[in-house]
């Protein structure tokens, strides 16, 4: 039995062609019990689900963008947006 590469749809379309959406990639940086404490704040807030975040990742040292401070772990979420020309005033 083979299995499709792709989700499909009730209607033989691809979902990523039914669906258009971008990712925006967030990233929290720094000890790991504050990251946590963070996930679970963003959560208990309703922006997000604590268990679709990455696991705890290093940090390279040699990193050019990010200069980690020593046992700093870093977590990863992608959150989807439907694309938008609309701007919100600041």
């Amino acid at each position: 039995m083979t299995y499709p590469t792709e989700p499909q749809s009730a209607v033989d379309q691809l979902l990523h062609d039914r669906f258009e959406r971008e990712a925006v990639k967030l990233l929290l940086i720094g000890n790991p019990a504050a990251v946590e404490q963070c996930i679970l704040e963003l959560e208990r807030k309703g922006f997000c689900d604590s268990y679709a975040w990455s696991a705890s990742l290093p940090i390279n040292a040699n990193s050019a963008i990010v200069v980690p401070r020593p046992g700093e772990k870093m977590r990863l979420y992608k959150r989807w947006y439907p694309p938008t020309v609309q701007r919100i005033p600041l």
